[in-house]
């Protein structure tokens, strides 16, 4: 029996639906190139801010997942592989094990904990300056004190910006003109409402 029919077609649409914006139902099946492209494509897509291409790759897993539920009789149509796929998907999964093993074997142990120390440290650092840049960014735009208009103003705005505009006007320096284009007519109309 082929390899590929002992992959169960609940487990494909489950990690499709749940996990599919990281390429965990490709790599169950063994389409590790294209899951490997989706899983990079959303790291980028997050860190940077490029929300369209999380979405499109969003949208590739919910894809997937639909074709799987439509093939739950079938599921050879949504494991099946060509020849030449299935070398080049072997050669690339064989490629990538050497290297991580070549690394790793070269490595004394106290140099794989820092590492590890390392990107955890990395990972925490990229989510507190995340965290702090989408929730604090109205903190880092100076208001005059007791100014609730330029509160008011610098908050909507904060629910309208991406994460990089928010980064390029804390780097940068902005002032309220420049956040003139991220605010909606509904926000605009409610803080020039209350009173300076």
């Amino acid at each position: 029996m082929p390899k590929e029919n002992k992959k169960d077609i609940k487990k494909y649409v489950i990690l499709a639906f749940f996990l599919g914006c990281v390429g965990a139902h490709r790599f169950y099946i063994g389409k590790t190139r294209s899951a490997t492209v989706m899983l990079v494509a959303s790291l980028f897509a997050c860190v940077f801010g490029f929300w369209t291409l999380f979405h499109i790759v969003l949208l590739w897993a919910l894809i997937d997942g639909i074709v799987g539920l439509n093939n739950f009789s079938n599921p050879q149509n949504v494991f099946q592989q060509s020849k030449e796929d299935k070398i080049k998907n072997e050669k690339y999964n064989e490629y990538i094990a050497n290297l991580f093993l070549q690394v790793l074997e070269g490595l004394p142990g106290a140099v794989k904990e820092g590492i590890k120390s390392l990107f955890s440290f990395v990972i925490g650092t990229l989510i507190v300056v995340y965290l702090v840049i989408t929730f604090g960014f109205p903190f880092f735009f100076d208001c005059p004190k007791g100014d609730t208009s330029c509160r008011c103003f610098v908050s909507a705005v904060n629910k309208n910006m991406s994460f990089s505009d928010k980064i390029g006007f804390i780097v940068n320096g902005a002032n309220r003109q420049d956040l003139i284009p991220y605010l909606d007519f509904g926000d605009a109309i409610k803080c020039a409402m209350i009173p300076d």
